[in-house]
């Protein structure tokens, strides 16, 4: 009985688990350059809606910040810079694709689910043009929010009455040293 309890308990927190991300961090010509990706993303919820022609958003967000020091450092750390690029899917009926629109007003068509999930969920090498100090203590703060249906205006006066399927990973700190 014991044992029954235990496994419930690992499977439910299991489940409230937290999403995670896999980051990476670089420098180019003293640009920040950041990769994230979505562990474990919500897969069968985003293509459920798609199927039902919706539209899902993925937001990652990047902040960089300098350790403050000195007499004033009770004040907080200095933000350099943030970048929120997002990216738009949605199912092309008439193409039998699915179509990802990024900020930058960039479309990628995908002919498989698997080869559209793998970019949805991914930022890779995305050069935020965040200037990173070359002398100093600064750390990047990162997360990655899902809506698996996005809705556009009017629609989204929806949202303050029921509840929106949207989900987010926890803000994490990494030490920049490059």
């Amino acid at each position: 009985m014991l044992c029954a309890l235990c496994a419930g308990a690992v499977a439910l927190a299991q489940a409230r688990a937290e999403p995670t991300t896999a980051q990476s961090f670089a420098a180019d010509d003293g640009d920040l350059v950041i990769s994230l990706a979505l562990e474990d993303p919500p897969s069968a919820e985003i293509l459920a809606s798609l199927s039902e022609g919706l539209q899902c958003e993925v937001r990652f967000n990047a902040r960089v910040y300098e350790k403050a020091r000195g007499l004033f450092s009770f004040l907080g750390d200095k933000l350099i810079g943030e970048r929120h690029p997002v990216y738009n899917a949605r199912f092309d009926e008439l193409g039998d694709d699915y179509v990802i629109t990024t900020d930058g007003r960039g479309v990628y068509q995908f002919q498989t689910a698997t080869s559209f999930l793998a970019s949805f969920f991914s930022l890779d090498n995305y050069a935020t043009g965040i200037p990173v100090p070359a002398a100093g203590d600064c750390y990047a703060l990162t997360s990655i929010e899902v809506n698996v249906a996005r809705l556009v205006p009017p629609l989204n006066m929806i949202s303050l009455v029921f509840p929106v399927n949207r989900s987010a990973t926890a803000w994490t700190k990494t030490p920049l040293r490059f």
